[in-house]
């Protein structure tokens, strides 16, 4: 990976400014700035039955999807990549169990329906 430089303006609201103008290094700088945090959430979430890679990857993707989009606001890089890195890795996760052997998509999600019914009833 190229060395990175400090930007001009290190403020998190700096940098993400100049990457919704598209400073591709602002944006490398909030990726190296939020990268080891976003890993280690999804890590923590999925354990070792999860690839932290492929979902920090595509939270990273989306956030710089979202950037490029007119009018919007994202006040915390943080928390942004927060919750998207954690529905992904929920996501991978249920992905995973539908997809056991013996357990069809439909029957995985009609058992966990029935489940979560149970709980709430009782």
């Amino acid at each position: 990976m190229p060395e990175l430089i400090a930007p001009e303006e290190p403020t998190q609201r700096g940098l993400v400014e100049r990457a919704q103008g598209g400073d591709t290094d602002a944006f490398a700088w909030l990726v190296h700035t939020h990268l080891d945090a976003a890993w280690r959430l999804v890590r923590a979430i999925g354990g070792s039955d999860l690839d932290p890679d492929d979902v920090v990857q595509e939270a990273f993707l989306r956030y710089h999807r979202t950037l490029s989009e007119e009018h919007t606001e994202i006040e915390s890089p943080k928390a942004y990549l927060s919750a998207v890195a954690t529905r992904l890795a929920i996501d991978h996760l249920l992905d995973e169990r539908q997809n056991l052997p013996g357990r069809s998509p439909r029957r995985a999600r009609d058992e966990d329906d029935r489940e979560a019914l149970r709980a709430v009833e009782h």
